[in-house]
């Protein structure tokens, strides 16, 4: 099984990225805040930071169960990068220009705190700090520079200089 996690801040470009991936290689595709949503895994609010929260442990032991029914993978969250390495092949984060950040960020409706606290995570870059400490073999990618179609191409000979073999599998997660 071979597992990708994209990561980065909210509107860097992970779904869509997420999506074209699973597409292009034939894998299943897991957005972890809907099925962590349908799960019943336990969610806290924190009402400072207007987020919401999970214990990494409960994180890890749902993603584990879901990917037991899968063959191959790709993660999409914005907290995927926190997931326990051993779970994940190769962690992608996002990164993304601050200015079409910030105008994505507006368009979704986020208070001007909330664009703030985002801008901030990007220019600190604390996805990628957060998957260096975790150990995750990493690729950066930048999505305001390239077509999706020349990003799947630059992953999969990432995927295949690593080692991890890159085929189209069309078995999904039941």
């Amino acid at each position: 099984m071979v597992v990708i996690a994209v990561s980065g801040t909210p509107c860097t470009g992970k779904s869509t990225l997420s999506k074209a991936l699973s597409e292009a290689f034939g894998w299943e595709y897991i957005n972890i805040n809907r099925l962590m949503q349908a799960s019943g895994i336990p969610i806290k609010k924190d009402t400072m930071r207007a987020c919401k929260t999970v214990d990494l442990g409960d994180l890890d032991s749902f993603v584990r169960f879901r990917l037991a029914r899968c063959n191959n993978a790709v993660i999409d969250s914005h907290m995927s990068h926190l997931l326990n390495k051993r779970l994940v092949d190769l962690c992608i984060i996002l990164g993304c220009d601050l200015a079409l950040l910030k105008s994505r960020l507006e368009k979704r409706g986020y208070s001007p705190l909330k664009v703030k606290e985002n801008l901030d995570s990007e220019i600190f870059q604390v996805c990628l700090t957060e998957a260096q400490r975790r150990g995750h073999d990493i690729l950066y990618i930048r999505t305001d520079r390239a077509e999706t179609s020349s990003l799947i191409r630059k992953i999969r000979r990432t995927l295949l200089s690593r080692n991890v073999p890159v085929r189209e599998d069309k078995r999904t997660c039941p």
